[in-house]
This record gives C-alpha cells, structure tokens and sequence, in this order.
C-alpha cells in the first residue's frame, strides 16, 4: 500500500486531495498535516513513500520544507510533488526550487492527474 503524506493548510482543499485519491483507485494510507513544521515531524516517523505539499502556507512554505527535506540524508529519496493554484489545473509543470526540480499540479488535482503524476514520481525514484 502506498504511504502518502499530504501536506495542505485548508482543510478543504486536503478533503478535496482525498476524495480525488479514492476517485483515482490508487490503495494508498494517507496521512494528512495542516502545516509545514508538523509534517517535518510527519515525514521522519511515518516515511513516506511520496509527499504533495502546498506551497503557499503560513510560518514555513512549500519550498522552505523541501529545502530542509533535501539536506536530510535519509529523507532526500522521498519524491515530492506540488500542489498549487499558481499553477493551472489543467497543466502538469515543473517547479525550481533552490535549483532542484519538482512537480507540480493545480488545484484542485483530477483523479488521472494524480495517478500519472505517482507514478511518474515513483518510477524516477
């Protein structure tokens, strides 16, 4: 079963993630954080197979997060894939962030969408 971390301020955006991922068929456990300091908590107890973060959040944003994932050598691997309303839903894009690239999809994310972006993410793994 795929372990998910879903990292999203507003919870109605993060019930909107999980209605998608049963829409999408995928099994997966997910496990859910409102901010970006719980999910460095999150990610380091539960390891997770791959992360969405949002990326504008209060106190540490998206990227802040990733940065800090980046320089933890046991953390590094973990794909992470972006969700944002900068980007437009019906577009996949690449974001740089402190030079590395990453996903991205808009919101709110349709069920095919996710399912090609996971399987992207894990098979570049």
């Amino acid at each position: 079963m795929l372990k998910i971390l879903l990292v999203d301020d507003n919870p109605g955006d993060r019930q909107l993630f999980k209605d998608t991922l049963i829409e999408s068929g995928i099994k997966h456990d997910l496990i859910e954080c409102s901010s970006a300091s719980n999910a460095f908590v999150k990610s380091t107890a539960e390891k997770p197979d791959i992360i969405f973060m949002d990326i504008n959040m209060p106190k540490i944003n998206g990227a802040d997060y990733v940065r800090s994932l980046r320089n933890d050598p046991q953390m590094s691997a973990i794909p992470v894939i972006f969700l944002t309303g900068i980007v437009d839903r019906a577009q996949k894009k690449d974001l740089n962030i402190g030079g590395l690239m990453f996903a991205a999809l808009g919101k709110p994310v349709n069920a095919g969408d996710l399912r090609s972006a996971i399987q992207e993410a894990l098979n570049s793994k």
